[in-house]
């Protein structure tokens, strides 16, 4: 048993065997819903854990070790759960969410209609989780959660947050990247920059990732690989996107097994406060994360060679905030990827 006490009086009292998470974020707050189960899986060891969630963020979640399955959040009615008073739901969803016995949501408010609805859905207790903690909270999000289900929970960097791809599937994505970078990913050094993410404001500049990129170059033998999203591929200018490529290989739009085995394989991962940057850190990868408005101390990723840099008072971020020479130190001298 974990050493910390169960502060959760229902699940307590009636400990669950069938768990479901309900994670309707993005990449990034779906990855940090791992270590959340893997202290829940060991408070109950018979525990069963299902994810409700976006099947484009959590295809691989059966990789981590407290997830038994994934189900698509996506073509799940839960808006009718909503509704006040409440709509019928349909026999096979209403069937779906007897299976289990408990659940834990960050999905809807605790005092709503929707949480009375689901609450009536579910046959055991409920939790409801607010994603974001308070702006003075001194801890990282994930302690924040788990402060919900444990009186003294553990620090983050003890829960298992890591996702370990199978042979199949870099087997896989290797047949599928390889034509388009003309070189295997499983036998070749390489970085993976991403320069995007949700808002502009968390974003360091394109040409910033481009002077990086070249001065690596310049100075070692890696290749540089940019990682773009649907985001990046729209809000980039085709000029940034040529700047580019002058420096690395450009790959638009992989889905999220391509990219995850594209950054497991690599030597070191730049990126923001984004999903990708929490990607490479749950698979292991070193990984730097910039950041600008958000709070690294809520928001870092969380992996074994994980590191932030900031910029100063939170500022967004641009060229000046963060000089390319303060990322490539740290690229060089922290994850020591020249070694």
């Amino acid at each position: 048993m974990p050493k910390f006490t169960l502060l959760s009086r229902p699940l307590a009292e009636y400990p669950p065997e069938r768990l479901l998470l309900i994670q309707p974020g993005a990449l990034g707050d779906s990855l940090l819903t791992l270590p959340v189960a893997d202290q829940l899986s060991k408070a109950f060891p018979h525990l069963s854990i299902e994810i409700l969630g976006h099947l484009d963020y959590i295809s691989l979640f059966t990789r981590h070790l407290a997830i038994t399955a994934t189900a698509d959040i996506d073509t799940a009615p839960l808006h009718l759960l909503f509704a006040d008073p409440p709509a019928e739901l349909p026999p096979a969803f209403a069937d779906y969410l007897t299976r289990f016995d408990s659940a834990v949501t960050w999905l809807g408010q605790s005092d709503s209609p929707f949480s009375r609805n689901f609450s009536a859905a579910i046959p055991g207790p409920v939790i409801f989780i607010d994603r974001a903690p308070p702006p003075d909270y001194p801890h990282h999000v994930v302690h924040y959660w788990l402060s919900q289900f444990f009186e003294n929970p553990p620090p983050p960097d003890q829960c298992d947050s890591q996702l370990r791809l199978s042979n199949a599937d870099i087997s896989a994505a290797v047949q599928q990247l390889t034509p388009r970078l003309g070189w295997p990913i499983d036998r070749t050094e390489y970085l993976v920059f991403h320069p995007g993410a949700g808002s502009p404001q968390k974003t360091w500049p394109a040409p910033c990732f481009a002077q990086l990129a070249d001065r690596i170059s310049k100075n070692s033998n890696y290749r540089i690989v940019y990682l773009l999203g649907p985001a990046e591929t729209e809000r980039f200018s085709p000029e940034t996107i040529n700047l580019l490529r002058t420096t690395g290989q450009v790959l638009p739009d992989l889905d999220i097994p391509q990219a995850s085995a594209l950054i497991s394989h690599a030597r070191a991962f730049l990126g923001h406060d984004s999903g990708p940057a929490h990607l490479a850190a749950a698979l292991s990868i070193p990984t730097l994360a910039i950041f600008g408005p958000s709070n690294p101390t809520h928001w870092q990723p969380l992996g074994p060679t994980t590191r932030t840099i900031c910029s100063p008072d939170q500022s967004p971020l641009s060229a000046e905030s963060i000089p390319v020479d303060s990322a490539y130190n740290v690229l060089q001298n922290t994850l020591k990827f020249y070694a």
